[in-house]
Protein backbone atom coordinates (compact mmCIF):
# COMPACT_ATOMS: atom_id res chain seq x y z
CA UNK A 1 0.00 0.00 0.00
CA UNK A 2 3.03 2.28 0.22
CA UNK A 3 2.78 4.32 -2.96
CA UNK A 4 2.21 7.84 -4.23
CA UNK A 5 -1.47 7.25 -5.09
CA UNK A 6 -2.81 5.75 -1.86
CA UNK A 7 -4.31 9.09 -0.80
CA UNK A 8 -5.63 10.15 -4.20
CA UNK A 9 -9.13 9.93 -2.68
CA UNK A 10 -8.07 11.38 0.67
CA UNK A 11 -8.29 9.95 4.14
CA UNK A 12 -11.75 8.56 3.44
CA UNK A 13 -10.45 6.52 0.48
CA UNK A 14 -7.56 5.12 2.51
CA UNK A 15 -9.80 4.19 5.44
CA UNK A 16 -12.24 2.51 3.06
CA UNK A 17 -9.38 0.53 1.49
CA UNK A 18 -8.08 -0.56 4.91
CA UNK A 19 -11.59 -1.60 5.99
CA UNK A 20 -12.15 -3.59 2.79
CA UNK A 21 -8.81 -5.41 3.01
CA UNK A 22 -9.35 -6.22 6.70
CA UNK A 23 -12.92 -7.43 6.11
CA UNK A 24 -11.66 -9.80 3.40
CA UNK A 25 -8.70 -11.03 5.44
CA UNK A 26 -6.15 -9.63 2.98
CA UNK A 27 -2.80 -8.84 4.58
CA UNK A 28 -1.38 -5.38 3.92
CA UNK A 29 1.32 -3.01 5.06
CA UNK A 30 2.89 0.32 4.18
CA UNK A 31 -0.03 2.69 4.85
CA UNK A 32 -2.31 3.36 7.77
CA UNK A 33 -4.32 5.70 9.96
CA UNK A 34 -1.06 7.05 11.41
CA UNK A 35 2.68 6.35 11.20
CA UNK A 36 2.57 3.53 13.76
CA UNK A 37 -0.04 1.65 11.73
CA UNK A 38 1.69 2.46 8.41
CA UNK A 39 4.94 0.94 9.70
CA UNK A 40 3.22 -2.20 10.98
CA UNK A 41 4.50 -5.38 9.39
CA UNK A 42 2.42 -8.06 7.77
CA UNK A 43 3.25 -11.70 8.45
CA UNK A 44 2.09 -14.58 6.25
CA UNK A 45 2.41 -18.25 7.22
CA UNK A 46 2.72 -20.90 4.54
CA UNK A 47 4.12 -24.46 4.54
CA UNK A 48 5.85 -23.98 7.88
CA UNK A 49 7.44 -20.67 6.86
CA UNK A 50 6.74 -17.26 8.37
CA UNK A 51 7.36 -14.47 5.87
CA UNK A 52 7.30 -10.88 7.09
CA UNK A 53 6.68 -7.84 4.91
CA UNK A 54 7.41 -4.16 5.43
CA UNK A 55 6.58 -1.48 2.86
CA UNK A 56 7.73 2.12 2.49
CA UNK A 57 7.24 5.00 0.08
CA UNK A 58 9.96 7.50 -0.72
CA UNK A 59 7.99 9.25 -3.47
CA UNK A 60 6.21 12.56 -3.29
CA UNK A 61 3.89 14.12 -2.36
CA UNK A 62 5.37 14.44 1.10
CA UNK A 63 1.86 15.15 2.36
CA UNK A 64 1.07 11.45 1.75
CA UNK A 65 3.65 10.35 4.34
CA UNK A 66 2.03 9.32 7.60
CA UNK A 67 2.83 11.07 10.87
CA UNK A 68 1.71 10.45 14.43
CA UNK A 69 -1.31 12.63 13.65
CA UNK A 70 -1.93 12.01 9.93
CA UNK A 71 -2.81 8.97 7.84
CA UNK A 72 -0.64 7.98 4.90
CA UNK A 73 2.31 5.87 3.84
CA UNK A 74 5.32 4.74 5.84
CA UNK A 75 8.41 6.81 5.05
CA UNK A 76 11.63 4.97 5.99
CA UNK A 77 13.65 7.17 8.31
CA UNK A 78 16.83 5.18 8.93
CA UNK A 79 16.42 4.69 12.68
CA UNK A 80 12.85 3.42 12.28
CA UNK A 81 13.74 1.24 9.29
CA UNK A 82 16.54 -0.47 11.20
CA UNK A 83 14.32 -0.98 14.25
CA UNK A 84 11.42 -2.36 12.20
CA UNK A 85 13.55 -4.77 10.18
CA UNK A 86 15.45 -6.01 13.26
CA UNK A 87 12.22 -6.51 15.19
CA UNK A 88 10.54 -8.36 12.32
CA UNK A 89 13.63 -10.55 11.77
CA UNK A 90 13.15 -12.02 15.26
CA UNK A 91 9.56 -13.06 14.42
CA UNK A 92 9.90 -14.62 10.96
CA UNK A 93 12.02 -16.82 8.72
CA UNK A 94 12.13 -14.40 5.76
CA UNK A 95 11.97 -10.58 5.72
CA UNK A 96 10.82 -8.84 2.53
CA UNK A 97 11.11 -5.06 2.34
CA UNK A 98 9.26 -3.19 -0.38
CA UNK A 99 10.20 0.35 -1.45
CA UNK A 100 8.18 2.66 -3.70
CA UNK A 101 11.00 4.86 -4.98
CA UNK A 102 13.01 6.24 -7.88
CA UNK A 103 12.04 8.39 -10.83
CA UNK A 104 9.53 7.42 -13.48
CA UNK A 105 11.11 6.05 -16.68
CA UNK A 106 14.64 6.14 -15.19
CA UNK A 107 16.29 2.80 -16.10
CA UNK A 108 19.04 2.99 -13.45
CA UNK A 109 18.44 3.20 -9.71
CA UNK A 110 19.38 6.41 -7.98
CA UNK A 111 22.11 6.38 -5.35
CA UNK A 112 19.60 6.71 -2.51
CA UNK A 113 17.82 3.56 -3.76
CA UNK A 114 21.07 1.60 -3.55
CA UNK A 115 21.78 3.10 -0.13
CA UNK A 116 18.38 2.10 1.33
CA UNK A 117 18.46 -1.34 -0.29
CA UNK A 118 21.91 -2.11 1.08
CA UNK A 119 21.01 -0.86 4.57
CA UNK A 120 17.82 -2.95 4.57
CA UNK A 121 19.84 -6.07 3.82
CA UNK A 122 22.57 -5.12 6.29
CA UNK A 123 19.85 -4.87 8.97
CA UNK A 124 18.24 -8.24 8.17
CA UNK A 125 16.13 -8.11 5.01
CA UNK A 126 16.32 -11.22 2.84
CA UNK A 127 14.74 -9.64 -0.24
CA UNK A 128 14.22 -6.03 -1.37
CA UNK A 129 11.55 -5.25 -3.96
CA UNK A 130 11.31 -1.87 -5.65
CA UNK A 131 8.61 -0.24 -7.73
CA UNK A 132 7.47 3.12 -9.10
CA UNK A 133 9.62 3.92 -12.17
CA UNK A 134 7.34 1.88 -14.53
CA UNK A 135 10.49 0.51 -16.19
CA UNK A 136 12.90 -2.24 -15.24
CA UNK A 137 15.90 -1.10 -13.19
CA UNK A 138 17.80 -4.33 -12.84
CA UNK A 139 18.65 -6.82 -10.14
CA UNK A 140 21.56 -6.93 -7.73
CA UNK A 141 22.93 -9.60 -5.42
CA UNK A 142 24.23 -7.86 -2.29
CA UNK A 143 25.64 -9.93 0.58
CA UNK A 144 24.00 -13.01 -0.98
CA UNK A 145 20.57 -11.33 -0.92
CA UNK A 146 18.49 -10.19 -3.89
CA UNK A 147 17.50 -6.61 -4.69
CA UNK A 148 15.04 -5.86 -7.50
CA UNK A 149 15.23 -2.07 -7.92
CA UNK A 150 12.12 -1.84 -10.11
CA UNK A 151 9.97 -4.67 -11.40
CA UNK A 152 8.62 -2.64 -14.27
CA UNK A 153 5.03 -1.81 -15.14
CA UNK A 154 2.87 -4.75 -14.14
CA UNK A 155 -0.78 -3.62 -14.13
CA UNK A 156 -0.51 0.06 -14.93
CA UNK A 157 -1.70 -0.01 -18.55
CA UNK A 158 -0.03 2.32 -20.99
CA UNK A 159 0.30 3.05 -24.69
CA UNK A 160 3.90 4.15 -24.20
CA UNK A 161 6.53 1.93 -25.80
CA UNK A 162 8.92 2.98 -23.00
CA UNK A 163 7.05 0.93 -20.40
CA UNK A 164 6.01 -2.18 -22.29
CA UNK A 165 8.57 -4.59 -20.81
CA UNK A 166 8.20 -5.92 -17.32
CA UNK A 167 8.91 -9.01 -15.26
CA UNK A 168 7.34 -11.30 -12.76
CA UNK A 169 9.97 -12.21 -10.19
CA UNK A 170 9.61 -15.66 -8.68
CA UNK A 171 11.84 -16.17 -5.63
CA UNK A 172 12.34 -19.39 -3.68
CA UNK A 173 14.13 -19.66 -0.36
CA UNK A 174 15.37 -22.80 1.36
CA UNK A 175 16.31 -23.51 4.97
CA UNK A 176 20.03 -23.25 4.10
CA UNK A 177 19.65 -19.50 3.49
CA UNK A 178 20.06 -19.83 -0.26
CA UNK A 179 17.64 -18.44 -2.78
CA UNK A 180 16.67 -19.15 -6.33
CA UNK A 181 15.14 -16.46 -8.49
CA UNK A 182 13.36 -16.81 -11.79
CA UNK A 183 12.68 -13.82 -14.00
CA UNK A 184 9.58 -14.24 -16.14
CA UNK A 185 9.46 -11.56 -18.87
CA UNK A 186 6.06 -10.12 -19.74
CA UNK A 187 4.75 -7.48 -22.09
CA UNK A 188 2.29 -4.99 -20.63
CA UNK A 189 1.96 -2.83 -23.74
CA UNK A 190 -1.62 -1.54 -23.53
Amino acid sequence: MANNHILDYGKRGLLSTLHTLDSLGIAHCGAGRDLKEAEQESILKKNGWRVGFLAYSLTYPEGFWATSERCGTAYPDLKGLKKNISSLKRKVDIVVVSFHWGSELMIHPKSYQRFYAHRAIDWGADLVLGHHPHVLQGLEIYNSKLIAYSLGNFVFGSYSSKVQESIILKVRFDRNSSLTAQVIPISVFN
